[in-house]
């Protein structure tokens, strides 16, 4: 048994209605450059006495670099505007931060300068919009907990100042159902993608892309649940509108097309599955480089794929490739980690790789259960793994919460079995065995 295949989700960001965002620029790329673009050159010199005040040196600089920039574009992150890089970067830091959106208004306010774009509903947006943000960043992390209360502030502001149906909410419900699907919550993630999508269909046009963010996603959550049938029509449709808009090489398409292979791999359709991976991992690694999320995710599914049809050795080289990636972007302690160390360990089990298997399953069901808790679906699969290795082995959890690793007890349970055997042929022809010390 593996766990579920993995699937890009969008995090497309909020816009008004009957808006197109451009696609040529990161969502957090471009709404800095909108933001410095606006005539607002006083915030220049408080930002200036900010910093003077506070002592910004380089180095708290480059950890909000680094906290806020894309891993595949840092260069293009700190040049958006004719600026030094220091108060750029301080203009960006401060475009994340809940007090940004008071001191917007405030300045205004004192200056005189209060137009429509300051009124409260477009306030009330741009607040939705960091509050998004940043649950995005919570979540990309892993840390789920802490991303909820924000998408809960956030659902609540927009359905109070643009309306229960309009898209800025609807955008805040595609947040939450990709939340739920995270967090194993998986009816009422599917509640919520549908609520959006029907809110989307009544005033978006049939290209628009959070349309199609939003088959993805329901494609994705379908995989979730096993209902893999269920989820290839909206997949289908998330790469018919993509290839429509943007075209077949796009990133976007590419995250389509793989979200589709997915469901097609847990349907047994290898063949078409493995086209589409292979056809989406081209695109990442030419458009984000080798060392990217897309890129690993794609690299554990078509793992996962070699593996069912029985090609180990390339699951094996894919599996590695993938873990070392998502170990340097995410860190070593990642639910997604824990994801590819319980494929890898399914993998080493079957090749009757017990004492390798069973460190993969330990590390990763520890990841789990303390990112995701005891009841997750994830961890579910993942501990029953664990054990059905464990009794393989002749061993039980028990030894290993005394402390016995699983090399060593394995190790004196072949060695006992071996014994057993050897007395029971010696008693066959009368030789006394010679019991070890």
């Amino acid at each position: 048994m593996r766990i579920n295949l993995q699937l890009r989700v969008q995090a497309p960001p909020i816009r008004r209605s009957g808006s197109r965002p451009k696609r040529s620029a990161p969502p957090l790329q471009r709404s800095a450059l909108r933001w410095l673009q606006k005539p607002f050159n006083s915030y220049v010199d408080l930002v200036r006495r900010v910093l003077k005040k506070n002592k910004v040196d380089d180095a708290a600089l480059e950890r909000g670099r680094a906290a806020l920039c894309p891993p595949s574009q840092p260069a293009n992150f700190l040049s958006l505007s004719g600026r030094n890089t220091k108060l750029t970067m301080a203009v960006l830091l401060f475009l994340t931060s809940s007090s940004f959106v008071w001191f917007r208004g405030s300045f205004a306010a004192r200056q005189g300068t209060l137009d429509s774009s300051l009124q409260p509903k477009s306030i009330a947006e741009d607040q939705v919009r960091l509050l998004i943000a940043q649950a995005a960043q919570f979540r990309t992390a892993g840390h789920y907990g802490q991303a909820a209360p924000l998408l809960d502030e956030a659902l609540v502001l927009a359905e109070k100042n643009s309306g229960p149906d309009s898209i800025t909410t609807a955008s805040v419900l595609n947040q939450l159902g990709m939340l739920d699907k995270y967090t194993g919550r998986f009816d009422e993630g599917d509640r919520v993608y549908r609520h959006a999508l029907k809110i989307v269909e009544q005033q978006l046009g049939p290209l628009d892309p959070l349309r199609a963010d939003l088959y993805h996603n329901l494609g994705g959550i379908s995989h979730a649940r096993g209902h893999y049938s269920e989820g290839e029509p909206y997949a289908r449709l998330a790469v018919k509108i993509r290839e429509c808009s943007l075209g077949p090489d796009h990133p976007d398409t590419a995250a389509d097309m793989a979200a589709l292979a997915a469901l097609l791999d847990g349907q047994g359709k290898y063949e078409e599955a493995e086209q589409l991976y292979l056809r989406a991992l081209t695109v990442f690694e030419r458009v984000y480089g080798a060392e990217n999320y897309d890129v690993a995710i794609n690299l554990n599914n078509l793992a996962a794929l070699y593996y069912a049809r029985g090609n180990i050795k390339e699951a094996e080289l894919r599996y590695r490739r993938a873990l070392a990636i998502k170990e340097k972007l995410l860190g070593a302690n990642h639910p997604d980690v824990a994801m590819t160390l319980n494929n890898l360990a399914v993998l080493c089990k079957a090749q009757q790789r017990y004492p390798e298997a069973a460190s993969l399953y330990r590390r990763a069901l520890a990841i789990f259960e303390r990112e995701l808790g005891q009841d997750h679906p994830k961890v579910t699969t993942c501990r029953a793994n664990y054990k059905k290795l464990l009794r393989e082995m002749g061993l039980d959890a028990g030894d290993q919460h005394r402390g016995y690793g699983a090399n060593h007890q394995w190790r004196r349970s072949t060695a006992s079995r071996i014994l057993e055997t050897i007395r029971m042929l010696a008693s066959r022809t009368g030789v006394e065995p010679v019991s070890p010390p």
